[in-house]
């Protein structure tokens, strides 16, 4: 039977009674999921938002009681994360009551994601779950609307205007739950290219994220509409590349939950180097048959002209190759390649002008084999 939300539940303050009763509660949450239980901590959480001065704790706290007003109502069933989290609100308390500091980038983003996961149906909504849902940031800056204009929110480096950062909340939000939705649609069709719409919905979260200042989810976000717009019909894919894009989005959706919670993260290093990394993996594969061409004509030219040293024709053709090197390399933003090709155009353009003697031949031969060690040396690596 749902527990309805009381009226007001008033103050209540850190002590050994506040704890006996969270204890008792918590345990009979991890037993037998009683929805009892968790309307006796919304409670508790609502009174402790109450009694808090500090506006990290308030909301936590607020949180908390939105969490468990979902298990008290009945709008979720009580599995083992929820026991998991309401194992750690009481953690949290403790420490609280210790004037420590909890870690609050650990612990609000899977609370926040639990409450995301857990919006009511229409009809069934109640007064904890609308109030987060609808103004999630009043609860952590503190008063009520009047006066919003005349705050900012500090978070990070940044000092953000609090309509600004409801707005960007609110957008964001949309944008990354449609964009994780369209890209688990289509891993399960990923023969297909990423709609457009999919797309754009990761160019809105890069344009969102740099209005507001968050740099380096603006460019995350770029880099993975950027990524998404190479995938095409034909493609070759790995299995791998589905698991990625949804990581990226999960990752996406979890920088923007730290970011309500007051906290300025950046993504993963290694998702970054994955996403740079499939993106130059399209043009490494188109460009790399280029390079195997070049290099099967090279040896062909560099062949006859030192069999026969007067076959002027030879020399050019082989100063004509590497210049079509250079321009590969360049593309593909490989130094060691273009400073190969560069010493082998110094080397060939001088022998253009003198006999091709027996020394010199070995020279050329030297400077084509490093071309070969570092054109592998990428391609085996891109």
């Amino acid at each position: 039977m749902p527990v309805m939300s009381p009226a007001n539940p008033g103050a209540v303050n850190y002590g050994p009674q506040t704890r006996a009763r969270m204890d008792a509660l918590v345990l009979n949450i991890i037993r037998s999921a009683d929805a009892s239980a968790a309307a006796g901590l919304r409670d508790l959480s609502l009174g402790l938002a109450d009694t808090e001065q500090r506006a990290p704790e308030r909301y936590f706290w607020s949180v908390c009681a939105t969490f468990f007003e979902a298990l008290a109502t009945g709008l979720s069933a009580l599995d083992v994360a929820d026991k998991r989290l309401a194992a750690q609100t009481l953690r949290v308390y403790m420490q609280l009551a210790r004037g420590e500091t909890p870690l609050w980038d650990e612990l609000l983003p899977p609370l926040l994601a639990a409450c995301a996961e857990r919006a009511p149906a229409a009809g069934l909504a109640t007064p904890a779950t609308e109030a987060l849902a609808s103004e999630p940031l009043r609860l952590l800056s503190g008063g009520d609307g009047a006066d919003a204009q005349d705050r900012v929110r500090v978070i990070g480096e940044l000092e953000v205007d609090i309509a600004a950062h409801n707005l960007f909340l609110n957008d964001a939000d949309e944008l990354s739950r449609q964009l994780l939705l369209d890209l688990t649609e289509w891993t399960l069709e990923p023969h297909r290219a990423v709609s457009d719409s999919t797309i754009t919905l990761a160019h809105g979260l890069s344009a969102a994220a740099q209005q507001i200042g968050f740099a380096d989810l603006a460019g995350f976000a770029a880099s993975l509409a950027q990524v998404l717009r190479h995938v095409q019909p034909g493609f070759p894919l790995v299995p791998e590349d589905g698991e990625m894009f949804l990581a990226a989005a999960e990752a996406v959706r979890r920088l923007l939950h730290q970011f309500a919670a007051g906290f300025l993260k950046q993504p993963e290093p290694a998702m970054v180097q994955a996403l740079e990394q499939r993106l130059t993996r399209p043009a490494s594969l188109h460009l790399g048959k280029e390079w195997s061409g070049l290099l099967s004509t090279l040896g062909s030219a560099l062949r006859q002209w030192t069999a026969r040293p007067d076959n002027r024709s030879a020399g050019l053709e082989v100063i004509r190759i590497v210049a079509q090197v250079q321009d590969l390399a360049r593309q593909l933003g490989n130094q060691a390649l273009l400073m190969a090709a560069n010493q082998m155009t110094e080397h060939a353009q001088a022998l253009d002008q003198a006999d091709l003697a027996s020394g010199l031949t070995s020279q050329l031969q030297a400077d084509a084999q490093r071309l070969q060690v570092a054109g592998k040396a990428f391609f085996t690596t891109a």
